[in-house]
């Protein structure tokens, strides 16, 4: 699975694909994870975000695009990370996607 991401002042693009076995039978149908994800950027940010879903030559990729928003951060930083969160990224995860990510 490969995850990446990018952000600039106006949006955040997300992507996130692995690779699968297009000759194995589906062990689940319906999508009922992709449709929720569809509805909660609509609730949240109506015709601003895009979702694009593709599964071609044995890659699943969701492509996510929506308006970036300013968080308020705590006053303080939490002291540490809590047990079961990991503490570094590896080197080899990409940083950016493509600029234009289109439903």
């Amino acid at each position: 699975m490969r995850l990446s991401g990018y952000s600039n002042d106006a949006r955040v693009a997300l992507a996130i694909e692995n690779s699968f076995d297009p000759d194995a039978s589906p062990t689940r149908k319906g999508g009922l994870g992709l449709k929720n994800v569809r509805n909660r950027l609509e609730a949240r940010h109506g015709k601003d975000a895009i979702m694009r879903v593709t599964a071609e030559n044995g890659n699943f990729k969701v492509e996510l695009s929506f308006p970036a928003e300013i968080a308020d951060l705590p006053a303080k930083a939490p002291a540490a990370l809590p047990a079961e969160a990991p503490r570094a990224v590896p080197s080899k995860v990409p940083t950016k996607v493509p600029s234009k990510v289109q439903s």
